[in-house]
């Protein structure tokens, strides 16, 4: 989704003249949202709207500019004459390591990764960014945010003026990081917009086009079934960003060990739109549905004082399974992590995925098939995370 959405964003602003400033309006963000459920018809149909966009671009896009900022202006407000520097090219998509002594690139990704491991290469502390250090290895590993360079020179300033909170915390965002030159930057402008044709999906079962390889339970897991990379990165979050003083691979912090085994899990062919876009919002929808079903309220029958502790949370593993399956996309199991969160499904409604999580003494619950489980979701569950948005 992040590539596209930005692309999708580019194309607005180049629907103007150049040089000129791009405003958003109603028809623009249905040209942005027709697109979006366009590429996706499986998907339920308002998981694709302003409001839903909006965020995503400001927790997921803009949170991962900032680090790329931060990175910026380490580099430029310390440069390092011995050792090893680092540089943004534009036009691949990622950070590349220069070795200073010789004035030569560092192309092997073992050194990469034995640098970005090590204290040999100055980065600024991202202590204070959620999953910071997978985002930087993603930075100089892979060209996964190949989107920044359009975002900072086009999108940047769109959403600036679409709302104050995109420059909050940045300075002055073009005197630091002036506006550079990339192979996007010389798209036509004024070019008028193709709207899409979208068509209501139906609610049949999807069949997933990139198959989420089933992963494997870590032995300390508690009573949740989080899969293991997820698991990986939950704790790499809660543990300190210290930096290890060799770069000898037993040395090496394990929460950077962890944050390059997500990477290493990741797919031969994740450097596809798709792959990308799945990946990285599958582990994002995964941390969440973890994070919910952990914290997920106790309930009672309404009738015993004392709450039933659900402790294995077997809505959360089936929603899993649902995706896994195909029978849910990624966007859907996010959805419904966050409804729960977020107190907008209420408890009872579990019971679709786990027919015992709301017990009732009068009341037989059924136990649905998949098709059925994912039909009561898009129908039930969903249209309550979006009420009013």
């Amino acid at each position: 989704m992040d590539q596209f959405l930005i692309k999708l964003l580019s194309d607005l602003v180049h629907s103007f003249p150049k040089n000129s400033e791009a405003e958003m309006s109603k028809k623009l963000w249905a040209y942005v949202c027709g697109h979006l459920r366009a590429a996706n018809p499986e998907t339920v149909y308002s998981t694709y709207t302003k409001y839903s966009c909006q965020q995503h671009l400001l927790n997921v896009n803009h949170h991962r500019y900032k680090i790329w900022y931060v990175l910026m202006l380490h580099q430029k407000n310390n440069p390092s004459s011995s050792g090893y520097s680092y540089r943004w090219n534009p036009d691949l998509g990622r950070f590349q390591i220069i070795d200073n002594t010789t004035g030569s690139l560092i192309l092997d990704e073992r050194q990469v990764k034995s640098l970005l491991y090590s204290e040999a290469l100055s980065l600024p502390s991202l202590s204070a960014f959620n999953k910071g250090n997978l985002i930087v290895n993603d930075f100089f590993l892979s060209d996964n945010l190949k989107y920044i360079s359009v975002y900072h020179n086009e999108v940047l300033p769109l959403l600036i003026r679409l709302d104050s909170k995109y420059s909050e915390g940045l300075g002055d965002i073009y005197h630091e990081i002036p506006k550079f030159e990339y192979h996007e930057s010389s798209n036509e402008y004024s070019k008028p917009l193709i709207f899409a044709k979208v068509t209501k999906p139906s609610n049949e079962p999807r069949v997933a086009n990139n198959k989420i390889k089933k992963r494997h339970l870590s032995e300390s897991s508690t009573d949740i079934n989080i899969p293991f990379s997820i698991k990986s990165s939950i704790e790499a979050d809660d543990l300190p960003q210290s930096q290890p003083t060799t770069q000898d691979d037993e040395s090496v912090d394990p929460a950077l060990k962890r944050s390059r085994n997500v990477l290493q899990d990741r797919s031969i062919d994740s450097r596809s739109l798709d792959s990308t876009s799945n990946t990285l919002d599958f582990e994002n929808a995964l941390a969440s549905a973890a994070i919910a079903a952990i914290n997920s309220p106790p309930v009672t029958n309404g009738r015993d004082v004392m709450p039933f502790y659900i402790k294995d949370r077997k809505w959360f593993n089936k929603l899993v399974n649902l995706n896994e399956s195909g029978h849910v996309a990624v966007e859907e199991v996010l959805s419904i992590c966050e409804g729960v969160r977020d107190g907008k499904i209420p408890i009872f409604m579990l019971n679709i995925l786990d027919n015992t999580y709301f017990p009732s003494r009068n009341v037989i619950h059924e136990e649905y098939s998949d098709e059925e489980m994912a039909k009561r979701i898009r129908e039930f569950m969903l249209p309550m995370v979006f009420t009013g948005q």
